[in-house]
């Protein structure tokens, strides 16, 4: 049984998905050419980037993974002594952010201080890193900030972010 109940001429590459409905009948629930274009989405890999600003941090526990253009983050680590230096880290090997636009978030994520604000993911152009920044009464959350503005050791940080990659 096909979706709309037309004919589909297939060709080399083609990915169908059908289901039995139990009673012998299978259905079409998916049709996909191989010319159209399905972004790619990997499964989410580990990798152990390099911070700055953070001092030692511990507990990383840091996963990518591609979908289409877009290198997602999923990140969390515990603060070591921070520093008056620019709050970095690295994106996995080899990837560069896109050319535009200017300075935008690609994320944001909490840590565990009670009244932190908003802490958030920079992401500037043809960079291999990402940049952080606290939106707060004090701060503007595109303003890239210190390591020591943003965490005091043993803090735990969280965040989430999306990033668009050259070449992909």
């Amino acid at each position: 049984v096909l979706q709309g109940g037309s004919n589909i001429t297939t060709a080399a590459g083609d990915i169908a998905v059908f289901v039995s409905d139990g009673s012998g009948r299978w259905r079409c629930v998916s049709y996909q050419t191989a010319t159209s274009n399905v972004p790619v989405i990997t499964s989410w890999t580990a990798y152990t980037p390099t911070f700055t600003g953070f001092g030692t941090v511990s507990g990383v526990d840091a996963y990518w993974r591609r979908v289409g253009d877009t290198l997602e983050l999923d990140v969390r680590f515990v603060c070591g002594t921070s520093t008056a230096t620019q709050a970095r880290m690295s994106l996995p090997s080899g990837l560069t952010s896109v050319t535009g636009p200017n300075d935008h978030i690609a994320g944001y994520g909490f840590i565990t201080v009670a009244s932190a604000g908003v802490w958030t993911v920079i992401i500037e152009q043809t960079q291999t890193y990402v940049t952080f920044g606290k939106q707060d009464g004090s701060n503007g959350g595109l303003t890239k900030a210190n390591g020591s503005t943003i965490l005091s050791s043993g803090n735990v940080a969280s965040f989430r972010a999306a990033v668009r990659i050259a070449g992909w």
